[in-house]
């Protein structure tokens, strides 16, 4: 392609994009359109295994109420870790585990026998008992 020495650059890309507009743009466009569905066709899981239709907000309650748990006693542990702490420091961590303590054992009363949760729950309710017992009883002044 030869360039006019005397002719604007802004010129040339006028022309150049003028002769992209002729015809073709339109054309492709007219062509995807004829290829659209006219509705969109709704996408359904069916009966897919694995595909769950709604969440059980109480099964939900219950894995939140046992993280709760679990995240306590990981504070705890924290806490213990750290030197220095004393058991006043402790002891409002000892009140929140023995309050999630009976939100806990509902929970682990009202799960079926061969539910996973169940078994997590009973652990974490004994790692929470032997833990409040080691603090009343002052197993931890050593």
């Amino acid at each position: 392609m030869k360039i006019d020495p005397h002719m604007t650059i802004g010129k040339i890309i006028e022309n150049n994009i003028a002769s992209r507009r002729s015809g073709t743009a339109n054309t492709f466009e007219d062509l995807l359109k004829k290829l659209e569905p006219e509705t969109p066709s709704k996408v359904s899981t069916g009966n897919l295994p694995g595909v769950q239709q709604g969440l059980n907000p109480q099964k939900i309650r219950n894995i939140s109420i046992t993280e709760q748990a679990l995240d306590l006693l990981q504070k705890y542990a924290d806490m213990l870790s750290t030197p220095g702490i004393t058991l006043k420091d402790l002891s409002s961590v000892v009140n929140d585990m023995n309050t999630i303590k009976t939100s806990l054992q509902k929970v682990e009363s009202s799960l079926a026998s061969d539910d996973a949760l169940k078994g997590i729950a009973r652990d974490i309710l004994s790692t929470i008992d032997s833990e409040i017992i080691k603090y009343s009883r002052g197993d931890l002044t050593a």
